[in-house]
């Protein structure tokens, strides 16, 4: 069974019978490919906050590699990163609240992961990664949409479709009420970043993860290293942006 996109309930079954630490190393490596989100968010926000979840994930893969890491040292680091969860109203220097709130939370998710297995949290993990995608291509593809943003150069213009816009623009301009475009084409609007490059890329990532750790019944070093490494993205996240 596959990893798919914003498959919840599939998700807890695939990892149901996963290892405690298959499961953790699976988070971690997502967890790579997150924080580059809040990086962006806390240099905006003239923050120095960002260095609290590279210290958390060094953490986590210390543990992996088996040095005895304090139980009460991880709590201390989940709680640290829950306290740098930014709230909804803090968002006058960067327009990456959003993804940042989402980037803490999958650290401090996969810490308390480090303390017993727990298929709940590593679906909470995989949800962070999943709803920043959607979030932020929503944000893209409705700003090609708005008059407003005419002649303006989008945030990341090198993740925009064509194909997806142009479906967007198709849809949208049937209504006059975004309340019923809203209403009747979210499915419709869902199935299209289902399909974007991003969406499908990460999910690739997902899916080779799991199944090299379905086939590798030790977590040895290489196997380790190789979750780590294969996660950067000259600097970026999976929403290719640093």
């Amino acid at each position: 069974m596959d990893i798919k996109y914003y498959d919840v309930n599939g998700i807890g079954r695939i990892f149901r019978d996963i290892s405690h630490f298959h499961q953790l190393a699976f988070c971690a490596s997502v967890c790579e490919r997150i924080i580059p989100n809040y990086n962006i968010f806390a240099r905006e926000s003239n923050l120095e906050t960002a260095p609290i979840l590279r210290e958390s994930l060094d953490t986590i893969w210390s543990f992996l590699s088996g040095s005895n890491i304090d139980r009460e040292q991880i709590r201390e680091l989940s709680l640290n990163c829950e306290d740098i969860i930014p709230d909804d109203e803090d968002n006058n220097y960067s327009g990456f609240n959003y993804e940042a709130q989402k980037a803490a939370a999958c650290l401090s998710h996969t810490l308390d992961l480090c303390l017993e297995p727990s298929e709940a949290i590593v679906k909470m993990v995989i949800y962070c990664v999943h709803s920043s995608l959607d979030i932020y291509l929503q944000y893209i593809i409705y700003a090609s949409l708005d008059d407003d943003s005419e002649g303006k150069e989008p945030r990341n213009p090198e993740v925009i479709d064509t194909t997806h816009i142009l479906q967007f623009r198709k849809l949208y301009n049937q209504y006059s009420d975004p309340d019923d475009y809203d209403r009747e084409h979210s499915k419709k609007i869902s199935a299209i970043i289902k399909n974007h490059c991003l969406v499908l890329r990460e999910i690739e990532k997902e899916n080779e993860d799991l199944l090299r750790l379905k086939e590798s019944p030790v977590l040895t070093p290489e196997i380790l290293k190789l979750l780590r490494t294969s996660s950067e993205n000259d600097g970026k996240s999976f929403l290719n942006i640093c």
